[in-house]
């Protein structure tokens, strides 16, 4: 009987082995990732940065543009203005009357004073600077700059039109380069 028992302990002990070789092994659970930067991670922070930057350079770019060309258009406008002030003079030379048909020297001036207001004139002209109109019409503060004002004169002209120009304005298209100095009735 013993070995019989002998027998019967061999045979469980086999059987208890074999349960454990058929048995999946418990595993250890494994750790979950910890959040750090990877590759990816920092590639798509590096790419999220350089489309910033590119953006703020695009912006920059266009504001130094915009800038420029406001300064442009201020620095003509103040040589036009400066310019307006010779053709002022020349205008001013030819205002004066002429010689009553006799010719001297001071026909060839007058003619040489003539070519050049011309000549200055077609440049205002090609900036795109082009004269107010101003004699007859309503006064526009936007345009006209009131110097002096007259009486109707028994009510020839309306109240608030413009009887004589002392000084013609310029504008280039909708923006004022120099009113018309005017004298306005009342």
């Amino acid at each position: 009987m013993h070995e019989e028992t002998d027998r019967t302990a061999a045979s469980e002990r086999q059987q208890a082995l074999a349960v454990e070789s058929r048995e999946p092994a418990v595993r250890e659970p494994e750790p979950e990732p910890v959040e750090q930067d990877t590759p990816c991670a920092d590639l798509e922070e590096w790419r999220d940065r350089a489309l910033r930057l590119q953006a703020d350079m695009e912006n920059y770019r266009k504001r130094q543009q915009r800038t420029a060309q406001e300064q442009a258009v201020r620095e003509r406008n103040r040589l036009l203005n400066e310019f307006l002030n010779v053709v002022d003079d020349l205008e001013r030379a030819l205002s004066t009357p002429a010689n009553n048909g006799t010719l001297d020297h001071g026909d060839g001036l007058r003619r040489g004073v003539e070519l050049t207001h011309r000549a200055a004139m077609q440049l205002l002209e090609k900036e795109g600077a082009t004269a107010i109109a101003a004699e007859g019409q309503p006064f526009d503060p936007k345009w006209h700059e009131a110097v002096a004002t007259v009486p109707r004169n028994g009510g020839e002209v309306d109240p608030g039109t413009v009887v004589r120009v002392m000084e013609p304005g310029y504008r280039i298209d909708d923006q004022l380069l120099r009113p018309a100095k005017v004298v306005v009735a009342v």
